[in-house]
């Protein structure tokens, strides 16, 4: 037995060292060819939404300087599951609109609204809202879902576009789901079939049956991807178009590249000792996944009982954390790991929990931060508790995707000082450091002060708003 198990140690150590050999090449490749070098974050920051919106506007619009005509527009609609017919063409008459304004004399809200971007159609009009960080306004979907009710289009869809692909807070009331399409896309690839998630909200029972009836839009990334079968012999559009598919792979949380994956499958397919120890390292990964993630929780308590006098981890071994990550099904009925601190904040005369956990977002796991109340048997939180919600959207807190969901006042994932954020399941490049003891550190040290600005501007809010 000992002999297979140094037999084995040492076919996977060839096959590391083989990939850590392959990291470096492309590494240098991407340094003698400026392969990480993308005009558009060049320009502007990666997470502005409204720059994504014109780029979208731009290859959609059929009379745009690509030259395409109503190609990339008939190619998205297919993606979304609006024009079925693979063959046929559009005809010129569709418009594409950014920012477009919704007036309130025409708005069944009486709120003017102003979507990112509406196509109108001879016989369709499809709505599409794009958040990248920014989180929902109040009501946002549910007046889009009423005005695209009111239209005389025989289709009336509603595209959701987010990093993931994941369901809006708030759908549009029951009626007005009877009458149009809610299609959730993503940016980042998925996979044929997916069905849309709720990423374990919690949400009411009418919210959970409503959701059954979200179909997934496809992807951004899929949509590139046939735009780009389709020009072979135009550089200036290729190049565009795959710089940006390059940014839409960064915002979908893909860790690694595509020719990187190749090229490490080739060599693990190369000969049969680097397939066994391909096959063993597979095996393994969740549990190495997990090992990583019980010493992190395990540090970063320790890191945070200095600040707070209560501090448990939730879940106690590996095994369940590997249970947690498994895909498949419900991840909220599973055990969930992360950390939960009991704080001095109180509302209401009950002492108020921050938590950190990974919270599913698709198929990432994304380092998520909250305050929350008590377990209770009233599992929402009313109305006038969400104003702590929206005057933490005005604090400047170090978070992204910020939320408010059921028995939580304030959700979002939490930003390390360089701006990113940790994948838990996954593990792109921020978190991959969690495996090394010195880096662990500092970011467990970074996410501590992160907790602390966390509590110290939540505890201001709470107690300017604290009812009398």
């Amino acid at each position: 037995m000992s002999d297979m198990i140094s037999a084995t140690k040492e076919g996977v150590h060839r096959l590391l060292d083989r990939v850590a050999e392959l990291q470096r090449y492309q590494e240098d490749l991407r340094l003698q060819y400026a392969t990480d070098f993308n005009f558009f974050t060049a320009l502007t920051p990666w997470h502005h939404e409204n720059a994504h919106t014109r780029m979208l506007a731009a290859l959609l619009n059929p009379r745009g300087a690509h030259g395409q005509g109503t190609l990339f527009l008939r190619l998205f609609l297919q993606q979304i599951g609006a024009f079925e017919d693979t063959e046929r063409t559009l005809d010129g008459s569709f418009n594409v609109f950014a920012q477009y304004h919704i007036p309130t004399a025409n708005n069944p809200t009486q709120c003017d609204r102003y979507p990112d971007l509406v196509i109108e159609g001879p016989d369709q009009v499809v709505l599409i809202e794009n958040k990248v960080r920014a989180g929902e306004g109040d009501d946002q979907v549910p007046d889009y879902g009423l005005w695209l009710a009111s239209r005389r289009e025989s289709r009336r869809i509603l595209v959701f576009l987010t990093p993931d692909g994941g369901a809006p807070d708030q759908l549009p009331p029951s009626g007005t789901l009877e009458c149009i399409e809610l299609r959730c896309m993503a940016y980042a690839q998925t996979d044929p079939g997916k069905s849309v998630e709720s990423a374990g909200k919690g949400e009411p029972s009418d919210y959970t049956t409503a959701i059954s009836s979200v179909e997934c839009g496809g992807s951004l990334r899929g949509w590139l991807d046939s735009c780009l079968s389709h020009v072979p012999l135009l550089p200036p559009v290729r190049e565009v178009i795959t710089q940006y598919r390059d940014l839409v792979d960064r915002i979908g949380g893909r860790t690694v590249s595509t020719q990187e994956r190749d090229a490490v499958a080739t060599v693990a397919s190369e000969d049969s000792r680097s397939f066994a120890a391909a096959l063993a390292v597979s095996d393994a990964t969740d549990l190495a996944k997990a090992k990583v993630q019980h010493r992190f929780w395990i540090e970063l308590a320790s890191e945070l009982r200095s600040e707070f006098s209560s501090v448990q981890i939730k879940t106690d071994s590996e095994a369940e954390i590997v249970q947690y990550l498994k895909p498949g099904g419900r991840r909220d009925e599973r055990p969930r790991p992360g950390v939960q601190c009991l704080t001095d904040i109180e509302w209401r005369g009950e002492s108020l929990y921050i938590e950190l956990e990974p919270m599913r977002y698709s198929d990432q796991n994304w380092l998520t931060i909250k305050l929350l109340r008590p377990q209770r048997d009233d599992e929402f939180i009313d109305q006038d508790e969400r104003r702590i919600f929206k005057k933490a959207q005005e604090a400047g807190l170090p978070l992204t995707h910020i939320n408010c969901w059921p028995r939580t006042f304030v959700v979002g994932r939490l930003m390390l000082n360089d701006g990113s954020q940790l994948d838990l399941s996954n593990f792109n490049p921020p978190a991959r450091k969690l495996a090394s003891n010195d880096e662990r550190m500092d970011v467990i040290k970074d996410i501590g002060q992160k907790t602390r600005f966390f509590y110290d501007s939540m505890k201001t809010i709470v107690s300017s708003l604290a009812p009398a």
